[in-house]
């Protein structure tokens, strides 16, 4: 027997093994709701498959053959977990969206390997971003910094880590932020909603624009990935060091990057809660985005070309979820920071040298050089952050210990970088070497000692799968050598690791072969591979490479890849017509019965809605593309005929196929070949279980389901009245609303766009709404030093009116002279406190947050000019001199305050003294200077406020 004969012969027995028939669902109990019932009587029969153990298989793709299923290890197989349903689901969506076309063009080139590039580079300095401090130099005199590289330390850090920063923790704009993060968040849902896009639609020229595009969306997502996480930890990167008075919540911690506004704070609680759930939705679209990344085909001319996507994207995201913990952690626990990290970057570089996913050698090493300078720079922050802050409590860092800290952790970085490469290139090449002498002398003594190769080898099957995977794109000699031996192997049944088969599968399908059976024995190779593993993730990368074997196979035939999208749909399609004639089996049994149930007649005919209307958009899509295939047309007649009644176009449609299978045979000939022997052709018949006649729903197993299908046949042939015509007719035809899909669209626009204006109104009318209550509350104390001395003027006049001169005060509070003596008796006193009231709320903005460091300069700068009283000398005292003085607002306002306690306490004999009392002479003298130095802080006020708005 041939080798290609043994090949297709194992993989027939591996389709047998792996294939049953179909079974029936089985009604549920009477306990049961009429809602599970129905259910289950919808419910599309799973394929199942036996093993040595019982398995529980999920649900296929529906790309793939009949007997690629994806199974998994379960002590019951009538026991289906909602966690390994949902996985299955979503292990399918992955096989439909993942694409491994092969990629030569030199800007997908270019951009994939600055990818990689750039991710190395950020794992080497993801370590050493710190919490940086603004630019100034008094955070580190004040010993308020939150880095250990001292002052200059910092500046160069924050130079090596601008790929991940790109100065953008120097914006100091609360509303730029949330617009940047807005901005990123919404570049991520964009791609989710495309790749949904992509899974709906129908295989076709759209289906391939959409494709290109999510590939250039994955691109952006992950090159803004990491600055967008950075950019969302503004919120949750707190300075304990820099503490900040708040009116309701007290004293409270700082944020780094926006000094002014408090961390959790009655302000930025919101932003920190939204954050942080953005956050967990960019890391999930970054993950997306890497398992979607088409670099598994060996053939691309690309660079960094892997086997699995999977150990790429745990390096990958992990930089982002390292950077959320890290800004989560305050900076008071560098060290903590610092031993998360490096349990992070020692489990990933253990997981990436064991696995090695790229098909190139030197490519592994290079990686693991990046992944070591991670685990080297976070001992480098360990050693830093401890030292930092076991220092910082009671000292600030000097300059020079900050740079000896950084040339430390510089310093490991780039040992351990250049240590992890030599040695993982050290590894591999005396692993391939080794290799490649032992095949080289079995190949030049006897084909039987392969046997001798495995034995020492099955040992450590990880080296040969390294040694058969790093064979690709090494020289055609060495690549011939590993593909003889994976067939001598596979011949004599040696081959027994399941990885060893994925990584001979590649080996096989992409070495130049004359005989052309390369495919069959890969196939051969995978559905081995598939019966010994139990793996999910590694059976759906079985199966995608299954795929890719039988798109390489197809890739010589005329049909090429459009062969391989026609078996994907017309597989759904015959699995959503076994659905649909379940459905109306169940319709008319329920509405032939005795009592019939609307509403689960309701819900069977959405269901059946719901397939018609799948089943027509595909066979429109079907006869728009390949109207010239007869296995088309006959599944579509046999469509027509079953579910539309219209026998005469199904009729017309077997006639189209059969003139088209005519032309066939008779424009093939029959090629001579010499001794006049004749090669017969080998033609398959065009029958199958979807082609002519009907689509069987499932292969009865019993006596009970023979006879119920007997008797809905009856049911079919007998003499219909019109009331099921009527139904008939109705189920046939789809129901479509136009102004139903309209109507959803113009809801779902407005009510984005009402989000969206909403969103900025909050953000712009909360601003005002902070504003104009703040710079009223800055420029009212002006009206004090006035307002004061006009009341206390005011009570002198009363007093010396009505009390000194006797006069008699009006008694009748209808005249006018009443009403306002009446008025003024009641309010004189609350005119002082209101006065007080503006000083004080003056005195709490100041010690909050409100105020940035300009305006709290100008506030308690000692530059407005007052005149203070000067007691004469004699038996009376008198302070009718003064001299001129510098006072700050801040000591103004001190005074004022004081004064005002002085006069809601005096007695009438208290105000009547004037040059003799120090606060009247005061307020006197200072009546006009100290309004204008609150007229002057006003307009310093605004004026910074307008020059905040524009930047």
């Amino acid at each position: 027997m041939s080798l290609a004969s043994e090949a297709r012969a194992a993989t027939l027995c591996a389709e047998r093994k792996n294939s049953t028939p179909h079974v029936p669902a089985v009604a549920s109990s009477s306990m049961l709701s009429l809602d599970s019932q129905v259910h289950q009587q919808l419910q599309q029969p799973q394929v199942a498959a036996e093993r040595s153990e019982t398995h529980v298989s999920y649900q296929r793709d529906a790309s793939l053959t009949s007997s690629d299923t994806l199974h998994t290890s379960s002590s019951s197989s009538s026991f289906n977990s909602p966690f390994k349903i949902v996985v299955g689901k979503v292990l399918n969506i992955y096989l439909e969206l993942k694409t491994n076309e092969i990629m030569y063009e030199a800007v997908q080139k270019i951009l994939y390997t600055f990818i990689f590039l750039y991710y190395m580079y950020l794992n080497l300095i993801v370590p050493i971003l710190c919490s940086f401090s603004s630019y100034d130099r008094n955070m580190f005199i004040n010993n308020k910094n939150t880095s250990p590289f001292g002052l200059y330390g910092d500046f160069i850090m924050r130079i090596l880590s601008y790929g991940i920063t790109f100065s953008l923790d120097a914006i100091n704009s609360l509303e730029i932020y949330v617009a940047l993060c807005c901005v990123a968040t919404a570049v991520i849902a964009l791609y989710l909603i495309t790749l949904a896009i992509q899974y709906k639609s129908t295989k076709g020229n759209f289906h391939h624009k959409i494709q290109t595009l999510n590939m250039f969306f994955g691109v952006v997502i992950l090159l803004i990935a990491p600055v967008s996480i950075f950019l969302m930890t503004t919120f949750v990167d707190s300075n304990p060091r820099e503490l900040l008075y708040s009116e309701k919540y007290g004293v409270q911690p700082s944020l780094t990057r926006l000094p002014l506004m408090t961390y959790l704070g009655e302000q930025t609680l919101p932003f920190f809660i939204l954050s942080f759930f953005s956050m967990i939705f960019v890391l999930c679209g970054w993950f997306v985005a890497t398992m979607f990344m088409p670099l598994n085909n060996p053939k691309s001319r690309l660079l960094f070309v892997n086997s699995d996507n999977l150990i790429i994207a745990i390096p990958f995201v992990s930089i982002g979820l390292e950077v959320m913990i890290k800004f989560l952690i305050p900076p008071t626990l560098l060290y903590v920071r610092a031993v998360v990290q490096l349990m992070g970057a020692l489990f990933q570089l253990i997981l990436f040298f064991i696995h090695m996913p790229f098909f190139r050698r030197w490519e592994n090493s290079l990686f693991v050089s990046a992944l070591s300078g991670r685990v080297s720079s976070s001992i480098g922050m360990l050693i830093s952050g401890a030292v930092f802050n076991s220092l910082s409590s009671t000292s600030s860092i000097s300059t020079e210990l900050g740079l000896g800290m950084m040339a430390l952790t510089l310093g490991l970085c780039l040992f351990g970088s250049i240590t992890g490469g030599v040695v993982c290139e050290t590894y591999a090449r005396s692993l391939c070497n080794s290799l490649q002498r032992k095949l080289l002398t079995v190949e030049a003594q006897n084909e039987n000692e392969n046997v001798n190769i495995y034995a020492l080898e099955g040992e450590n099957n990880r080296r040969l799968s390294l040694f058969l995977r790093f064979s690709l794109f090494r020289s055609e000699e060495y690549l011939n050598l590993a593909c003889s031996f994976v067939k001598s192997a596979f011949h004599q049944r040696l081959l027994k690791d399941c990885n060893v088969f994925i990584a001979a599968s590649y080996v096989v399908t992409y070495t130049e072969n004359t005989e052309n059976n390369n495919c069959v024995i890969a196939n051969a190779l995978l559905k081995k591979a598939q019966s010994l593993c139990d793996n999910v993730w590694v059976l759906t990368r079985i199966q995608e490479q299954l795929r890719d074997v039988e798109l390489e196979n197809s890739s010589t035939s005329a049909s090429g890849r459009h062969g391989i999208e026609l078996k994907t749909i017309i597989t759904k399609l015959e699995n959503k017509q076994e659905d649909l004639l379940t459905a109306q089996k169940t319709f008319w049994k329920e509405f032939l019965s005795e009592t019939p149930n609307a509403d689960k007649i309701e819900l069977i005919n959405r269901r059946v809605n719901e397939l018609a209307q799948y089943c027509d958009k595909m066979y429109r899509h079907l006869m728009s593309n390949f109207r010239h295939n007869k296995r088309v047309l006959r599944l579509y007649a046999s469509y027509i005929e079953q579910f539309k009644f219209d026998k005469e176009y199904a009729n017309f449609l077997y006639d189209e196929a059969n003139q088209l299978e005519e032309e066939e045979s008779k424009s093939k000939h029959f090629p001579k070949v010499p001794k006049n022997k004749v090669i017969p052709m080998i033609t398959v018949k065009a029958l199958s279980t979807s082609s002519i006649n009907t689509i069987p729903v499932v292969i009865q197993s019993n006596e009970n389901d023979i006879l119920e299908k007997e008797t809905f046949e009856g049911i079919e042939n007998q003499q219909v009245d019109k009331k099921q015509v009527f139904f008939r007719s109705t189920l046939s035809v789809p129901y479509r609303s136009t102004f139903r899909n309209a109507s959803f669209i113009s809801v779902s626009s407005i009510s984005m766009a009402i989000l969206v204006v909403s969103l900025a109104l909050c953000l712009s009318l909360g601003r005002v709404e902070f504003d104009i209550p703040l710079a009223l509350e800055s420029c009212l104390p002006g009206v004090a030093p006035s307002s004061l001395i006009r009341e206390v003027r005011m009570r002198q006049i009363m007093i010396e009116l009505f009390k000194n001169q006797k006069r008699n005060l009006p008694q009748n509070n209808l005249t006018a002279e009443g009403v306002q003596v009446l008025k003024y008796q009641q309010s004189y006193m609350q005119r002082f406190k209101n006065c007080r009231d503006y000083l004080e709320q003056l005195i709490t903005n100041s010690v909050s947050n409100k105020y940035n460091t300009k305006i709290y300069t100008d506030y308690t700068v000692p530059e407005n000019l007052l005149n203070i009283p000067v007691a004469t000398e004699g038996t009376v005292i008198e302070y009718t001199n003064s001299f001129k003085q510098n006072n700050s607002l801040s000591e103004i306002t001190q005074e004022l305050i004081h004064f005002t306690d002085l006069f809601l306490s005096w007695r009438d004999e208290d105000f009547n003294k004037t040059t003799t009392s120090y606060p009247f002479m005061y307020l006197y003298l200072n009546r006009r200077t100290a309004a204008d130095a609150y007229a002057l802080f006003c307009s310093k006020f605004q004026t910074a406020r307008e020059r905040k708005s524009k930047y």
